[in-house]
C-alpha cells in the first residue's frame, strides 16, 4: 500500500520531517512517501550543500471525536476549513503527479475544520484523509510527531477495520482501556493510548475475524511500539538522566541513537564530517583550528559529497578557513536538528557547544559511542 503523506503550508516543516520518518522507519507493506512538493525543494537544498471498503455514503471521522476547547484557544492564523475543501487539496495532489487511486493520500493540516474533528475520510475517493496537527501541546505532555504518528497509524488501522460510521462508532471503546481504538472523548485521554500502544483482545479477534493481512497488523503494532519506547525514553530520563548510546554504522556512517528507538540523526555530508570529527576529538576543537583536520575532513567527506574533488576540496577549505562562517553555521544547524531530533533536555551532552574564545566539543561519555563496521545499508 502506496501512502503520500502531504502537507498544507502551514504546516511546520521540521514536524512534518519528524513524523515522516516516524512511519518510515519500519519496514512493511505501508509504504510511505514525502510530499513532493517537499521532496523538490530537498534535492535543490541538496544540490546547493555549500552555497474491507467504507461506504460511500459515509464521511468517516476515524479518529477520536471533536477537538477540545477549540474555541476558547483558537490559534490566530489558523482558518476553519471545510471538509470537502481539505479533500480537494488531495484531490489535486493526485491529479498534479498521477497517484492512482487505490494509493492513498493523508493531508497534515494546522488548520481547524468545520465539524472540529481530528480527522476525516473523504466519502467520494474513500483513499483521501485528513488530520489535524497542531495544538497537541495542550493536551499531550510529549512531542507532538508521537500523537500526529499515532494517529496516522490508527487511521490506518480503523481504515480496514470499519465499513462505515455506524460500525466505527459500535466498536470503538467510550470508555479509555489503552486500545488504540480508544474513543477518547478527551484529546488528553491519547497519552493513554501512548502509553500502552495496545490493541486490545477484543479487536485483535475482529482484526482475525476480518482476515486483515497480518503484516499490515505487524507494522502497525511495531510503529505504534516505537513511539511508545521513544516517548517513554524521553520520559524517564527526566527522572534517570540516563542517556541513549549513539550507534555509528558504515558504510555511510549513519548516527543511531540505539536507546531512543534506533532514531536517525539525519546530516548533510558536510554536517556529518563535523560531528564525526568532534565525536572523535574528545577534548575539544578550537573552531579556528579546524584547518588542523583539513586531510581528515577531506578523506571522509570524499566518501559522501557531492561533485567533483575540486568543488568537495573547495567546501572542505571554506569549512576549515576561520575568516568564513561556514563552521559556525553547520554546528548551529547540528544542534538545531539535535534538538528536534531528540527534545531539549536530552540533546545537552550531544551537541557541539563551547564558551566563547575556547574549545567546542561534545560532552557525551565516548563509552557510549559504538562505531559498527559490519552493519550494512540495507540492514
Amino acid at each position: 500500500m502506496h501512502i503520500h503523506l502531504i502537507q498544507t503550508p502551514e504546516v511546520d516543516i521540521d514536524k512534518y520531517n519528524n513524523v515522516l520518518e516516524i512511519l518510515q522507519k519500519i519496514p512493511g507493506p505501508l509504504k510511505f512517501f514525502k510530499d513532493k512538493n517537499s521532496l523538490a525543494t530537498d534535492e535543490e537544498n541538496s544540490k546547493t550543500e555549500n552555497t474491507k471498503t467504507p461506504s460511500k455514503n459515509h464521511s468517516i471521522n476515524f479518529f477520536d471525536n471533536k477537538i477540545e476547547d477549540q474555541e476558547e484557544h483558537p490559534k490566530p492564523e489558523a482558518k476553519r476549513q471545510r471538509w470537502k475543501d481539505l479533500f480537494e487539496i488531495c484531490n489535486s495532489y493526485r491529479q498534479t503527479h498521477l497517484i492512482a487511486e487505490d494509493e492513498w493520500v493523508i493531508l497534515l493540516t494546522d488548520d481547524t475544520n468545520e465539524y472540529n474533528w481530528f480527522a476525516g475520510a473523504d466519502p467520494k475517493t474513500k483513499n483521501n484523509f485528513f488530520i489535524h496537527a497542531d495544538q497537541w501541546e495542550r493536551y499531550v505532555p510529549c512531542d507532538a510527531r508521537f500523537p500526529i504518528a499515532y494517529q496516522i497509524m490508527a487511521i490506518i488501522l480503523q481504515r480496514y477495520m470499519f465499513t462505515d460510521m455506524i460500525d466505527l462508532q459500535k466498536k470503538l471503546h467510550k470508555k479509555p482501556i489503552g486500545c488504540i481504538n480508544d474513543f477518547c472523548k478527551n484529546k488528553e485521554d491519547i497519552i493513554f493510548k501512548l502509553r500502552t500502544a495496545d490493541i486490545c483482545v477484543s479487536c485483535q479477534k475482529e482484526i482475525i475475524d476480518l482476515d486483515i493481512d497480518g503484516a499490515v497488523i505487524n507494522q502497525i503494532i511495531r510503529t505504534t511500539e516505537d513511539i511508545r519506547h521513544q516517548m517513554l525514553f524521553r520520559e524517564r530520563f527526566k527522572t534517570t538522566k540516563v542517556e541513549s548510546r549513539i550507534s555509528i554504522r558504515s558504510p555511510k556512517k549513519r548516527i543511531f541513537f540505539t536507546d531512543m528507538g534506533d532514531a536517525e540523526l539525519k546530516l548533510n555530508p558536510l554536517e556529518k564530517c563535523i560531528y564525526l570529527l568532534f565525536l572523535k576529538i574528545e577534548e575539544g576543537i578550537y573552531i579556528h583550528s579546524l584547518s588542523e583536520h583539513q586531510e581528515w575532513l577531506e578523506h571522509e567527506y570524499s566518501f559522501w559529497g557531492n561533485g567533483t574533488l575540486a568543488e568537495m576540496q573547495n567546501r572542505i577549505g571554506q569549512l576549515v578557513n576561520p575568516l568564513e562562517n561556514s563552521a559556525h553555521e553547520k554546528i548551529s544547524k547540528i544542534k538545531r536538528k539535535i534538538e528536534q531530533l531528540l527534545g531539549n533536555d536530552l540533546s545537552k551532552n550531544y551537541i557541539i557547544e563551547g564558551p566563547r574564545g575556547d574549545k567546542n566539543k561534545i560532552l557525551l561519555n565516548r563509552t557510549l559511542v559504538t562505531y559498527d563496521e559490519n552493519w550494512r545499508e540495507n540492514a
